[in-house]
């Protein structure tokens, strides 16, 4: 599994394009919010372009 190195901000801007947060921060981690959040992530990169 690919590892990033998130920061408040990121997470903050990714939550900032949904109606709800898909992403939270428990004890210094990126965590998904619910269990839809990886589906919901990948239509906004394809709708941003991000995926194809």
């Amino acid at each position: 599994m690919e590892e990033f190195n998130w920061t408040v901000e990121n997470v903050n801007y990714i939550n900032s394009l949904f109606n709800e947060p898909l992403l939270v921060i428990v004890d210094g981690k990126v965590m998904l919010a619910s269990e839809d959040a990886v589906n919901r992530l990948r239509e906004k990169a394809i709708e941003k372009g991000y995926l194809v």
